[in-house]
């Protein structure tokens, strides 16, 4: 969503920074912790988004629902179109795994996260990687 030119590259301090700060705020005033939307930006992406206008374009538009929209207009909205928009948005999630050092490991974590839970994967991902790293580095 941010315009991406071969000078410019993210700054990972930077993000991190910027979500942490957004918690230590917003935690405590009743909100909830959200990252920056992997999943958010895919999906935009993948249905035409090329610029942050298009948070801000679908910002207005949840506003204006959360505002005038009734439960049964929402209650309306087919499940099944939902499902279509998660499975396009996790294909083009998963499409990123063929560009992993260790692919046999991340189609491993995949099919765990499947089987199990999200965060049983994420914390068997950590420990083999670490694993990993301390295998290949000789400690």
């Amino acid at each position: 969503m941010i315009p991406f030119s071969g000078e410019h590259r993210l700054d990972r301090h930077a993000m991190t920074v910027a979500s942490n700060r957004r918690y230590l705020l917003g935690i405590p005033a009743g909100g909830i912790p959200l990252c920056h939307g992997c999943d958010g930006v895919a999906g935009k992406y993948t249905f035409g988004a090329r610029s942050g206008g298009a948070n801000v374009i679908l910002g207005r538009f949840y506003l204006v629902a959360a505002v005038f929209a009734s439960v049964t207009l929402l209650e309306a909205f087919p499940l099944a179109m939902l499902g279509v928009l998660l499975v396009v948005v996790a294909v083009m999630l998963g499409s990123g795994v063929r560009q992993s050092e260790h692919l046999p490991l991340s189609i491993g974590i995949g099919f765990l996260a499947l089987a199990t839970n999200i965060g049983i994967a994420f914390v068997v991902g950590i420990v083999a990687h670490l694993g990993y790293r301390r295998v290949s580095s000789g400690h």
